[in-house]
This record gives structure tokens, C-alpha cells and sequence, in this order.
């Protein structure tokens, strides 16, 4: 699952600024699984394996619950930096080349439908189950406490379009 964290790694380090300039992009077709999880969520999920008492040993699928699509993943962007564009579709290549054709096809272009059914059986709760909160929180936390130049560059951007749009 792709880990959504302030520091934002791939490939959020790529979208979000180009969400916040109004060029929200859909990741090849859009129609693929997206599998992600808050950073907040899969710590928690990781410490929750570590405690004898969940009874959570062996393989376990730190992913949030509920599974969304790239074309999901681009509106709930669009909507978190106030990006009234509809995103645009860009081509699978590009991807290949950024990260390499299997990263990008394994995890980017032809992600698998994952679902945290050991995590939700063994009573675990969700800080951020839905990819639409995820990304507001991810956002918030980004434009609060802005890492670095091109984080403060994305603090203004925000800014700007968060009062232009009072």
C-alpha cells in the first residue's frame, strides 16, 4: 500500500504539487486499485501486531479499508488543495519511465485489491479509513508545518487559493 505521510514519498511528492498548480492527474487509466494507508494508521497497525494481546501474528495487510481507485485518489487530491479542475488522465508510460516499469506497474498502474481483513478482524480502528479524510488531514498537516522550500512553496499555493476562494 502506498503510505500517505506529511514528508509524502512517492508518488504523493509528485501529485500534490501538481494538484495544488491545478493539474490534478490521473495515473494511467484510473480505473486500478489504489491501496493506501495513513501513516498514523499504519503505525498504529504496526504496533497493534507487535502487542501479544491481538493476537495479530503472521502475514497481516496494513492497508486502509476501504479500496478506492487512481481515479479516486485524484479527485480526493483535487478536493483536499482546492482544485476545481477535472483531473487529467496521463499516460502509463510516464510512470515507467519516472520509476521504472515494474515499480510502476506493481504499484502505480496495476495495483492489486487489497483488503486489512486480519487488521479489522482483530478489532483494530482506522484513524483515517476514508482516502478523501486521509488526504484533508495529509494536506492540512503539509500546509501547517511545511518541511523544506517546496513544501512552504505548496503552504503558499494553498494559501492563495484558500483565499480566493472566501
Amino acid at each position: 500500500a502506498v503510505v500517505s505521510t506529511q514528508s509524502t514519498g512517492e508518488p504523493m511528492s509528485m501529485l500534490l504539487p501538481l494538484t495544488i498548480a491545478s493539474l490534478p492527474t490521473i495515473m494511467g487509466n484510473g480505473t486500478q486499485p489504489f491501496p493506501w494507508i495513513h501513516m498514523d494508521d499504519a503505525v498504529s497497525a504496526v504496533i497493534a501486531m507487535m502487542d501479544q494481546e491481538t493476537g495479530l501474528s503472521g502475514p497481516v495487510n496494513v492497508v486502509a479499508p476501504n479500496v478506492n481507485t487512481n481515479t479516486d485518489l485524484a479527485h480526493a487530491l483535487g478536493k483536499a488543495c482546492i482544485c476545481v479542475q477535472k483531473p487529467i488522465p496521463t499516460l502509463s508510460g510516464m510512470y515507467r519511465l519516472l520509476y521504472g516499469t515494474e515499480r510502476a506497474d506493481n504499484i502505480l498502474l496495476d495495483s492489486p485489491r487489497v483488503a486489512p481483513g486480519r487488521l479489522v478482524e482483530s478489532g483494530f480502528e482506522f484513524a483515517h479509513p476514508e482516502l478523501e479524510g486521509a488526504i484533508k488531514a495529509l494536506v492540512q498537516e503539509k500546509v501547517s508545518n511545511p518541511i523544506g522550500g517546496a513544501d512552504q512553496w505548496f503552504t503558499r499555493t494553498y494559501q492563495m487559493k484558500e483565499k480566493s476562494c472566501k
